[in-house]
């Protein structure tokens, strides 16, 4: 479980990193959510998003689903690697 927590917690710091990227490209966010926290917060928007995602991991941890954490991962992954194509 620590290491699928790890692993999500980094892939949440490469989403962020990799959008930033994104949006210097002159790229824009797909996940109309976070382009919400883009439009509320501004240059920060990335802090709301680690916090909603913490607590989340944090919720998914407490009900012991390891394979969610596992799950969510794969999704992670799979948008960072989306979000490194485009620069």
């Amino acid at each position: 479980m620590t290491l699928a927590l790890i692993i999500l917690a980094l892939l949440q710091v490469c989403d962020v990193l990799s959008t930033i990227r994104v949006l210097e490209a002159g790229g824009y966010e797909r996940n109309p959510f976070v382009a919400k926290l883009m439009d509320r917060f501004g240059r920060f928007w990335w802090v709301p998003k680690i916090l909603l995602a913490a607590g989340a991991a944090a919720l998914i941890w407490w009900a012991g689903a390891v394979l969610l954490i596992w799950v969510l991962n794969a999704v992670y992954a799979a948008v960072v690697v989306n979000n490194l194509r485009q620069v």
